[in-house]
């Protein structure tokens, strides 16, 4: 999985960022601005029934982006390599050409802020939290009796 980013209003030669995790989990990242990989972000991937999953979790300092803009450029894709009787698979979110680098075509990344949640809702999702927690506590320990010794059976040392 691939992912390039230009965090401006406008894509630029040189001027973005691509990121790429496979399906063993390895990670590749480079920032095109100063050619060099890209610091603190992560990601990872995992087998599925049908295929595998990858995540990657990029923060914003890492990406040197305005955060005042409405928007970024940038594109989403993934390539299988040919296999035996089977085909090269590419597929790109926006149509850009022959490669996923090409920042004349790249697509836009709205940000929009979440809702706010309503009062009802936070009150309903902590009464979730509050049952989760009773059904998951342990139960209450029971009182050992204490049996008191014989006096008969106490020794002293001797001397």
């Amino acid at each position: 999985m691939e992912l390039v980013i230009a965090p401006t209003l406008q894509a630029e030669k040189n001027n973005y960022f691509h990121f790429a995790v496979n399906a063993a989990g390895v990670r590749y990242s480079r920032d095109m601005e100063f050619d060099r990989p890209v610091e603190d972000w992560s990601a990872a991937a995992k087998p599925s029934p049908t295929g595998w999953q990858a995540e990657m979790l990029i923060p914003f300092t890492s990406v040197r982006g305005r955060f005042e803009v409405p928007y970024w450029r940038g594109n989403v894709g993934r390539n299988r390599v040919a296999r035996p009787n089977e085909p090269q698979e590419v597929s790109i979110w926006n149509q850009c050409g022959v490669t996923i680098h090409n920042y004349k075509k790249f697509g836009f990344f709205k940000f929009v802020r979440a809702p706010e949640p309503e009062q009802e809702d936070i009150e309903k999702l902590l009464q979730q939290l509050m049952e989760l927690q009773r059904s998951s506590e342990p139960e209450p320990l029971l009182p050992v009796p204490v049996i008191p010794q014989n006096d008969s059976a106490t020794t002293t040392p001797s001397e």
